[in-house]
C-alpha cells in the first residue's frame, strides 16, 4: 500500500493528508480515519496484529541542480565512475541513472516538449487586427493566421488565445469617425473650462435632454432552456414614440414631461419656459442659472428663452459630459425590466397601449431622487480631467 493509494477506510486518495503507518505490517491510512475506529486490533488489509500507529512524516521532493546533471552525463560518457560521482554529490542511484541512460546534460522542460503555436510576437500581431476590427470572427483571425504566419492553427486554440489575453464578446458600440477629431476634442475641453469657471462662480447648473420611447423598449436578453430560443411576444405596429423631456441638477429633479408626437425647436422653448418657472417657484435666481444642453436640432432656438439666465452647449459627441444621459439610463432598465405587451381590445388599442407606456415611464421617472442625480454629476465631473488633455472619449457614457 502506498501514498498514491487509497485510504482502506474511507477510499479517498492519501494524497495531501496526514497518515499514519500501521506496525509491523506498515500499512498507510489517514490519521483522522484510524483515530476514529480506536478498537481496532487487526489491520483491514493484511489481517495482521496492530501493535501501534506511527505517524508518517512526508519527504519533501528533492530538486538537483542542472550543474550536477551536467557532471555526471558528461562522467558517463567520458567512462570515468559515475557512481561515485553521485554518491559524492548527494545524488541518487536511481535518479543519476535515469540521467545516464537518457544521454542529455539538460532536463527537459516542464509541461512536455511540444512548442506553442503562436509566438508572443505572433499573439501580439493577432490582438493588433482585433483593436483595429472588433468584428472579426475566429474563423477570418484564423484565416489571416494562416495567410500571415504559414500557420495552420485550429479555432479553439484562437479563442484559447484570445482569452489568455483577456478578449471577450460584448455588444459592438459604434463610434462616429469624427467623435474625437481634434476640433471636437478641443470644443469639449472650451465647455470644461466654461462649466468649471460658472462652478466655481456658485452658479447653478442645470442639465436639460430628451429621450423617446416605445412599445418595442424591450430587454435584449432573456431566459430559456438550452436548445431553445428566448422568445417574447411584441405587438404587430409599435405604435407612435413617447419623448421623456427633463431638466436635472445637482440636488435633484427640476421638472420631467411626457410628451407624443415630434419634439419641435418652438415645443423646446416652451417647455424651457415652465422649467424656468419652475425654478423660481423652488426660490432660485434665474440669474444664477446655467442651462447646459446639446446641439440638437430643437435646441437651436434656445437662446431666445434665456434672457436671464445663461445658455451652455455640450461639445459634439459628448454624452458623458451629460449628467441626465445617466438618469435616462436608470429609467429605462426600468421600463425594460417591467414592461409588457398589454393585453387590450379595440377600439382604441393604440391609445390604450400609449397610456400604459406613458404610466411605465412616470413611473419610473418618479423613482429618480437627490442622490441619482449627484452621483450622475459626479461620474460627469471624471471625464474632465482627460477632456482638458484632448485625450480621447470613450463611446457612451
Amino acid at each position: 500500500m502506498q501514498v498514491q493509494d487509497n485510504c482502506a477506510f474511507c477510499l479517498v486518495s492519501m494524497k495531501r493528508r496526514a497518515l499514519k503507518s500501521l506496525q509491523p505490517c506498515r500499512h498507510l491510512f489517514h490519521a483522522d480515519c484510524f483515530e476514529n475506529v480506536p478498537t481496532a486490533t487487526s489491520c483491514p488489509i493484511c489481517r495482521s496484529d496492530v501493535t501501534v500507529a506511527e505517524s508518517v512524516e512526508r519527504r519533501a521532493n528533492i530538486k538537483y541542480s542542472a550543474e550536477d546533471r551536467k557532471r555526471i552525463v558528461e562522467a558517463a560518457n567520458k567512462g570515468l565512475d559515475w557512481v561515485q560521482l553521485a554518491e559524492s554529490l548527494n545524488v541518487k542511484y536511481k535518479t543519476a541513472y535515469v540521467w545516464v541512460s537518457s544521454g542529455t546534460s539538460q532536463a527537459l522542460r516542464q509541461g512536455g516538449t511540444k512548442e506553442r503555436a503562436l509566438s508572443d510576437n505572433e499573439v501580439a500581431v493577432m490582438v493588433q487586427w482585433i483593436d483595429e476590427d472588433a468584428t472579426m470572427t475566429l474563423t477570418k483571425i484564423r484565416e489571416k493566421i494562416k495567410q500571415t504566419f504559414r500557420k495552420d492553427v485550429c479555432i479553439s486554440s484562437v479563442g484559447n488565445y484570445l482569452q489568455g489575453q483577456l478578449f471577450t464578446m460584448k455588444g459592438i458600440h459604434k463610434e462616429p469617425q469624427s467623435m474625437n477629431s481634434q476640433l471636437n476634442k478641443e470644443k469639449r475641453r472650451e465647455y470644461v473650462c466654461t462649466l468649471n469657471q460658472y462652478i466655481q462662480e456658485g452658479k447653478q447648473i442645470l442639465y436639460i435632454d430628451e429621450t423617446n420611447f416605445n412599445l418595442f423598449c424591450r430587454r435584449s436578453r432573456g431566459r430559456a432552456k438550452v436548445g431553445k430560443r428566448a422568445v417574447q411576444v411584441l405587438p404587430v405596429a409599435k405604435g407612435p414614440n413617447v419623448h421623456l423631456i427633463g431638466a436635472i441638477y445637482a440636488s435633484g429633479v427640476v421638472k420631467m414631461t411626457t410628451r407624443r408626437g415630434s419634439f419641435k425647436s418652438e415645443d423646446a422653448n416652451a417647455w424651457l419656459r415652465s422649467v424656468l418657472d419652475r425654478w423660481c417657484e423652488m426660490g432660485n435666481q434665474l440669474t444664477d442659472a446655467i442651462i447646459v444642453c446639446d446641439n440638437a436640432p430643437c435646441h437651436s432656438k434656445l437662446h431666445e428663452v434665456c434672457a436671464e439666465s445663461t445658455l451652455l452647449r455640450l461639445g459634439p459627441y459628448s454624452p458623458m459630459l451629460n449628467p441626465i444621459e445617466i438618469i435616462w439610463g436608470k429609467i429605462k432598465a426600468s421600463v425594460k425590466s417591467n414592461i409588457r405587451t398589454p393585453d387590450v381590445i379595440g377600439p382604441g388599442v393604440i391609445e390604450q397601449r400609449l397610456q400604459y407606456l406613458e404610466g411605465l415611464i412616470k413611473d419610473a421617472a418618479a423613482a429618480v431622487n437627490g442622490g441619482d442625480c449627484a452621483r450622475s454629476v459626479q461620474h460627469s465631473t471624471s471625464f474632465h480631467a482627460a477632456v482638458i488633455s484632448l485625450d480621447n472619449m470613450p463611446v457612451g457614457q
